[in-house]
């Protein structure tokens, strides 16, 4: 993005799509990144889903970069209003596929059951056409905007190619239960990780901190992620979403991830989905039980490592009054689309908050605090076998019955109590609705 001005046609900084580069070595040691380079777009990189079964819903999310808009000032009515305009939304093409195989042109979504055993062949394309206004240069010389004539004018187009491998319908009934598996959704924080029980291994960005301890809670991580991944895939899991969402994310190496068909990796916590920007991006209607994986404590737990509620400028966050952690605030998120809580990993202080909060919701305690920023526990392994244990235990009790999702009456108020004056001055500044003050209804 960059910003624009309000003559006839955009500068040349604006509606841009920019990249970085991160080069990491055999050993997994990240350089830092490069500088912003402007990307060609649309570019398609979503990976396709290769494998279907007949009978069996096939889903794959094309998704394509694309600006999110010129920062500029226009003209409506007779007042300037600044925001983002020309905000571009790639169309999407099915050039060749399969009849069972429809694809939404505005979101990208292939989305059909294959009929029929076999290999097809797929070619999608990602097209972005922008419009551009031609205003009366006369007029602007007095401040005021009028549109002369509005054209299209075609940024670029990308195309992906790729084969749908389709394998016949299981013969017996228990491989078709297995159709019918449930879809997991695993959200991975880094505190709770198995074997990972120091302050400098979880929060590696702070000041100090050597690259090669960041690199160690990162393993740490990645191999809790493996064998749970793998874990519930032994279990019964039809399909996992694997979400990255510490400091944000990027803390997973996908080259370095469990290879599988049913695994999706999502490498940062926000994300694209049909098309928009959001949160945890895969979590909806299909998803049939959420794993908190790796998590903390809320803020304030005597006896926790690492407790916090999202930011520590946070003191406490209530929903209808009951104080929650990123535990509640996560499975509360969930709960809009009826998926419920299954699987907490973390130490004892968040296992006890989660099972307090969400009767009957399985837990894994890896570990225990010994302070806040020091923990002890079982060893890696160990806890790994734990949580392998936990995870088929979650999986199985929601195959037998599904568990009741957290829906809070609403309309909903959360309250957002900070640490200092400063902090909730700062937060005002994004509560959805007028006034200043730590309360918002929705």
């Amino acid at each position: 993005m960059a910003r624009g001005r309000p003559q006839g046609r955009a500068g040349p900084g604006a509606n841009k799509s920019y990249y970085r580069v991160v080069a990491v070595d055999e050993n997994g040691k990240r350089s830092g990144a490069s500088d912003y380079v402007a990307a060609p777009r649309p570019v398609i990189y979503s990976k396709p889903v290769a494998t279907a079964r007949v009978g069996a819903e096939y889903r794959y999310q094309v998704s394509a970069n694309r600006s999110l808009g010129d920062l500029s000032s226009r003209m409506s009515g007779e007042q300037h209003v600044k925001g983002y305009f020309d905000i571009e939304r790639p169309r999407f093409t099915l050039a060749r596929g399969p009849a069972w195989l429809p694809l939404d042109e505005a979101t990208g979504l292939l989305r059909g059951t294959p009929d029929a055993a076999g290999k097809v062949e797929v070619v999608v394309t990602a097209a972005i056409d922008r419009a551009v206004r031609k205003l009366d240069e006369k007029a602007l010389i007095w401040g005021r905007e009028v549109v002369v004539s509005v054209s299209t004018e075609r940024v670029g187009s990308a195309t992906q190619r790729f084969a749908i491998h389709v394998q016949p319908a299981p013969a017996d009934a228990a491989a078709q239960r297995n159709d019918k598996a449930p879809k997991i959704f695993m959200h991975w924080d880094m505190e709770g990780a198995s074997g990972l029980f120091t302050r400098k291994h979880a929060w590696f960005w702070e000041k100090g901190v050597r690259p090669q301890i960041a690199q160690e809670g990162r393993d740490l991580l990645m191999a809790d992620v493996n064998a749970a991944s793998r874990a519930a895939s032994d279990a019964g899991a039809g399909q996992l979403i694997v979400c990255d969402t510490h400091h944000g994310g990027g803390n997973i190496v996908l080259d370095r991830m469990l290879a599988d068909p049913r695994i999706q990796y999502l490498e940062r916590s926000v994300g694209l989905q049909d098309g928009m920007r959001r949160w945890m991006p895969g979590l909806d209607e299909t998803v049939d039980g959420l794993m908190l994986m790796a998590h903390h404590a809320k803020a304030g737990t005597k006896g926790a490592f690492l407790p916090h509620a999202w930011s520590l400028d946070w003191a406490d966050f209530r929903i209808n009054g009951q104080s929650v952690g990123e535990i509640g605030i996560e499975a509360c998120y969930a709960g809009h689309w009826d998926i419920p809580l299954i699987l907490v990993q973390a130490d004892e202080a968040s296992c006890r908050e989660a099972e307090e909060q969400f009767p009957g919701v399985v837990t894994a305690a890896v570990k225990r605090a010994e302070t806040s920023d020091l923990a002890s526990g079982l060893d890696a392994e160990a806890a790994r076998r734990l949580t392998a244990q936990k995870v088929a235990e979650a999986i199985g009790k929601l195959r037998a019955g599904k568990p009741r999702p957290f829906k809070p009456t609403r309309p909903m108020t959360v309250s957002i109590r900070m640490y200092t004056r400063e902090a909730a001055e700062a937060g005002a500044a994004w509560i959805p609705t007028g006034g200043a003050g730590s309360l918002w209804r929705w």
